[in-house]
């Protein structure tokens, strides 16, 4: 189990101050749970935890790592991405979420027509994207600023180095664009997971029109819109059907 990492900078603002040593109890008082195999009431304290307000990677991971012990996959996977979503350059919540796509709990054909090309993740994952967007505004700083020498100096030279400069600044601009808008669209991204067992994805919102695919429980998938008490979801690239609302959890 991990362990406290400056738990209480992590907080947002609406948590009071008096509540800092209590959440801390909480959620030591959880970690012993799970060391002793009693998942259900770390799971409790963790809850517990999370109903104060804080968003947390590490408590999102070991209330994901509770859940899957109780047997509770739908949850586990909810909770996972959820620390994915937080900290997705921690190596513990990475091996997990890929433990959920990639184990028996996700049926082989799924996993084959998912198809996600592994060195966009990687770029998508190196960073948050308030941590791509601070790259990206010191590339365009440092671009502007060596536009600016570049256009008032004279010396042949050193317009030669800074014209240099502000190409490699465009080349850093274009990149950490890309990583941003990956990352940025991944965060706010309509996403949930399938928390039930026997759900079937239908090509209409209703009970009346035929199967398409089955999920299982634990799979991530896109909302892409909800109606009359269903929404349309996609497993990329490209699966698409229609659920009962219910059965969904957004992350």
């Amino acid at each position: 189990m991990k362990r406290i990492y400056l738990l209480l900078m992590l907080m947002t603002f609406s948590v009071p101050a008096f509540a800092d040593d209590a959440l801390v109890a909480l959620y030591e008082q959880g970690n012993d749970a799970y060391n002793r195999g009693e998942f259900q009431k770390a799971i409790s304290l963790y809850e517990q935890a999370l109903a104060t307000g804080v968003r947390n990677s590490n408590l999102y991971y070991n209330l994901g790592n509770a859940y899957y012990r109780a047997g509770d996959t739908g949850r586990a996977s909810l909770n996972w991405h959820r620390a994915e979503r937080l900290n997705p350059r921690d190596p513990d919540v990475r091996a997990n979420v890929e433990l959920i796509e990639k184990s028996g709990e996700i049926s082989p054909s799924l996993k084959e027509k998912q198809g996600f090309n592994e060195f966009l993740r990687r770029i998508r994952d190196s960073g948050s994207a308030k941590q791509w967007g601070m790259v990206l505004s010191v590339f365009i700083w440092a671009f502007w600023l060596s536009l600016s020498i570049f256009i008032i100096i004279s010396n042949q030279s050193l317009r030669k180095i800074f014209l240099g400069l502000i190409i490699f600044f465009i080349i850093g601009i274009l990149l950490t664009g890309t990583g941003f808008g990956f990352r940025f669209r991944f965060e706010n991204e309509p996403a949930g997971v399938v928390m039930t067992s026997g759900v079937q994805a239908k090509s209409g919102p209703g009970d009346n029109f035929p199967v398409l695919f089955e999920p299982v429980v634990g799979t991530k998938v896109l909302i892409r819109e909800c109606r009359s008490g269903y929404c349309q979801i996609e497993i990329p690239p490209g699966m698409v059907g229609w659920v009962d609302g219910k059965v969904l959890e957004r992350i």
